[in-house]
């Protein structure tokens, strides 16, 4: 198993999309930090100066990365290892069935959620690396700093479980198309929910917990409140992985 991981982690190392979504995102953090935050740009973008400036800036970007830019993203590379792999034969061999498919599944599943974590420490490094040129050490003040910090961690588990859910419905969907469409669907709804179910922020649906994490706006909030997030996304994470791996041993052999 320790082998087929190394293999899966090495075919994402060379997918050149994550260097260009990287680069992308790259530019547009410069474009927000030196251009798109000025004071004759607020009310023409509708940006709120207090909440896209300064020590405020990481936590701006990790809303645009986060609520809809990076799950899309990672269910296009997902389609790349679940849909194209399912759609050749890959995951419908003898050779597979059993234990060794099972392994397989867990491997794609470390080695993509293992990707989650490394894009968000590498959108953290890229949102503070730019606001530290904008605005210098303030964006490392307190007690702004530690929130934001929670917040990218919390975030972190929060797409690591929507990650599980991609692979979820990247089992059941045809091409990467249908893929994208689900999930695009998914966080709409999501957008539904946290603007007018706001109140009910300790359901968790889906992504949801993303906005629950993000509504963490104060250096002493409960930590019950912090720890119920982190509940429902391991609940979810399991569940998720559990009809993963159902759905696997379904994949019939032709």
């Amino acid at each position: 198993m320790k082998e087929l991981c190394k293999i899966e982690v090495k075919r994402l190392l060379k997918q050149k999309f994550i260097y260009l979504f990287l680069f992308g995102f790259s530019v547009a953090a410069y474009a927000y930090s030196h251009l798109l935050t000025t004071p004759d740009l607020y009310d023409m973008l509708n940006i709120n100066p207090q909440e896209a400036s300064n020590a405020m800036f990481p936590e701006f970007m990790v809303r645009f990365y986060a609520i809809t830019v990076g799950p899309l993203f990672m269910a296009f590379i997902t389609s790349i290892y679940i849909n194209e792999d399912k759609m050749s034969g890959m995951l419908k061999q003898p050779l597979l069935h059993g234990k060794i498919r099972k392994d397989i599944l867990k491997c794609k599943f470390i080695s993509l959620c293992g990707l989650n974590a490394f894009m968000m420490f590498a959108i953290y490094v890229i949102t503070y690396g730019f606001a530290f040129i904008k605005w210098g050490s303030e964006v490392f003040s307190f007690p702004q700093f530690t929130i934001t910090l929670q917040k990218y961690l919390f975030i972190t588990l929060s797409l690591i479980t929507m990650e599980a859910l991609i692979i979820l419905v990247s089992l059941y969907s045809r091409n990467a198309v249908i893929l994208m469409g689900v999930i695009f669907c998914i966080l709409m709804v999501d957008n539904l929910i946290s603007i007018n179910l706001g109140s009910f922020s300790n359901l968790f649906m889906f992504n949801y917990s993303t906005y629950y994490y993000l509504i963490i706006n104060k250096e002493n909030a409960d930590v019950l409140f912090k720890l119920k997030g982190v509940i429902y996304d391991l609940i979810y994470l399991i569940l998720f992985y559990y009809l993963a791996a159902r759905k696997m041993d379904k994949i019939e052999i032709n």
